[in-house]
């Protein structure tokens, strides 16, 4: 029986294309049964915003860092199709256009969250999956997701490769920070950045690894919505404590990427101007407390609370209630609770006068950082002469008194 021969598709936002990207490419490029590789820059991903950089730069890096590659060439069926870049869509697109036996190359995370996708299951019956290793991704995640989507008809292959973890956001960052990033870069791409001054305008973040760079592009939606409704300061911090949190879940046995988003989304609501937070409290039936009503500092955490259950959705009481008690603190916390509320005093972007003790108080014990903690703070308010709320007391008296 003659070898079924196929096209691989590789997709991807390519902001910008890296070593990493190339590196599989050839490694796809050599396998027998792989006749030809579609390089396919997305143009708007549905789980992404492109305000920062034009498909034109995109394609043009693309066709200067894969330049070589055996079997390849870049595509721009995305670009045709109007509205949101939908896998699916572009399955079908192609497969009108002749293209046989597609094999659509992702990454281990996409396929243990592969039936978040749009219309997953048609995507299954367009396309076989070839899938790569990703760090933070466990044998264990891949083996049950491929048995789940194989039991609905899906034809799945394993790719013996884990590419080196690069992260195109990180990349950006470094790069506005004046940081060497040629290691990461085809010479040309770097060459092209520089000629023509690409993402100076990008917003901040702090550098992630590991986990932080899977759990960014998760919840890359998230994010979008973060550099709409805050400050450049708020946005960057909000990351910089999602990365800490996510830090001190691994150190503490906490559930990694709950920490992660619950830092992310922390202060959604910190940059809305208080009668908006009001509004949104009322809406929802919250009734501000006596100290509360004087102390507007306290309104966002309780805002974001609303904000997260009832405009995003997102219905995990474990998440909700640590954005709500993410400043005053209270009795009987949980762990992810006392989590976010040390990771929002020692993000990096902290420079308070005792944030370095504060970062050394964390890595000793959860339990002996919440006292520093809770000792700063009383003492902090009672100097300046602010009402301590209630729930604070209350978290002073069991962690600090007992």
């Amino acid at each position: 029986m003659k070898d079924i021969k196929k096209t691989a598709i590789f997709g991807g936002t390519f902001n910008p294309p890296h070593i990493g990207h190339r590196a599989m490419l050839e490694y796809i490029a050599a396998r027998p049964e792989i006749f030809k590789i579609l390089i396919m820059p997305a143009k708007t991903p549905p789980h992404k915003a492109f305000d920062t950089l034009s498909v034109e730069h995109r394609v043009n890096m693309c066709r200067l860092a894969f330049e070589g590659v055996k079997k390849s060439e870049i595509c721009l069926e995305e670009l045709s199709i109007k509205g949101k870049s939908y896998t699916v869509n572009t399955l079908k697109s192609l497969r009108q256009k002749g293209i046989q036996n597609p094999a659509l190359v992702i990454g281990a995370d996409s396929l243990v969250n592969f039936h978040k996708w749009y219309n997953y299951v048609d995507i299954l019956y367009l396309a076989e999956l070839y899938v790569f290793g990703r760090d933070g991704i466990s044998n264990e995640q891949i083996i049950a997701a491929k048995q789940n989507l194989e039991n609905l008809g899906a034809k799945i292959t394993l790719l013996d490769i884990c590419p080196p973890t690069i992260s195109s956001s990180n990349i950006r960052a470094a790069f506005l920070n004046n940081e060497n990033i040629s290691e990461f870069l085809n010479p040309l791409v770097l060459k092209y950045i520089k000629e023509h001054s690409l993402y100076k305008g990008e917003i901040m973040e702090p550098v992630f690894v590991g986990k932080g760079i899977l759990y960014r592009e998760e919840f890359a939606e998230y994010v979008d919505i973060l550099k709409k409704r805050l400050s450049e300061k708020r946005f960057f911090h909000s990351l910089a404590v999602a990365k800490e949190a996510l830090r001190l879940a691994e150190k503490y046995g906490c559930d990694t990427k709950k920490a992660f988003l619950a830092g992310l989304l922390h202060d959604i609501c910190k940059d809305d101007e208080p009668n908006l937070q009001l509004q949104l409290l009322d809406e929802f039936g919250i009734i501000l407390g006596n100290v509360e009503k004087n102390a507007r500092k306290l309104w966002h955490a309780m805002a974001g609370a609303v904000y997260i259950k009832e405009k995003l959705k997102l219905n995990d009481f474990e998440i909700i209630s640590a954005v709500r008690y993410h400043t005053t603190a209270r009795a009987n916390m949980s762990l992810l609770e006392k989590i976010l509320y040390l990771a929002d005093f020692t993000s990096e972007d902290r420079d308070y006068p005792g944030a370095d003790d504060m970062r050394k108080a964390v890595d000793v014990s959860i339990e002996h950082a919440m006292r520093e903690a809770l000792i700063f703070t009383v003492v902090d308010l009672t100097e300046r002469g602010m009402p301590v709320h209630s729930d604070t007391m209350d978290a002073y008296r069991e962690i600090v008194k007992n």
